[in-house]
């Protein structure tokens, strides 16, 4: 019977991060602070980054701006379920608002507080930093956990790239 038990459990947990390269992200809203968040496939490219609220993610933060410097508004979600035991929840919102209003942040692009975890629980995605790039009808074809290293950087950067070449 504890077997049974366990390998059902086993089975709930393998599926419950199913997600991956090739899958259709759903489409999901919810409201945030500093900005609310939304997402929907729109036709076009999109990149989407969330990251636990934590000290170790200000290593994936970088993404975002090299992003922005790039002309690309990433979908950036800090995920506030998900912080570091001994971070309050005001100092998570200070440094998030200190990021909005630095210099190298485009006032176009949203940072969104996910405070009960909803994009992680609702995508079934991995309770660690994910980087996700996603084409025009929602699928995605870019998904890395962790901070990425300097390859993966450049396979973001270039999916942005080859979109840009077709339109010209």
């Amino acid at each position: 019977m504890k077997l049974i038990l366990l390998s059902i459990v086993f089975m709930y947990s393998a599926l419950s991060y199913s997600l991956s390269v090739g899958d259709t992200l759903s489409p999901l809203s919810f409201t945030a602070k500093p900005n609310d968040f939304h997402y929907a496939a729109n036709g076009e490219i999109q990149l989407i980054t969330l990251y636990p609220a934590k000290l170790s993610s200000k290593k994936n933060g970088a993404l975002n701006l090299h992003a922005q410097e790039k002309g690309i508004c990433p979908k950036a979600i800090t995920d506030i379920n998900n912080k570091a035991w001994y971070a309050p929840v005001s100092v998570i919102e200070h440094e998030m608002k200190k990021e909005v209003a630095s210099s190298g942040h485009n006032t176009a692009c949203s940072i969104s507080g996910d405070y009960d975890g909803i994009a992680a629980k609702t995508w079934g995605l991995k309770p660690e930093s994910v980087t996700m790039v996603v084409d025009g009808s929602g699928r995605i074809v870019f998904m890395a956990y962790g901070v990425l290293n300097d390859e993966q950087e450049a396979a973001v950067f270039a999916l942005f790239d080859v979109k840009n070449k077709s339109i010209e």
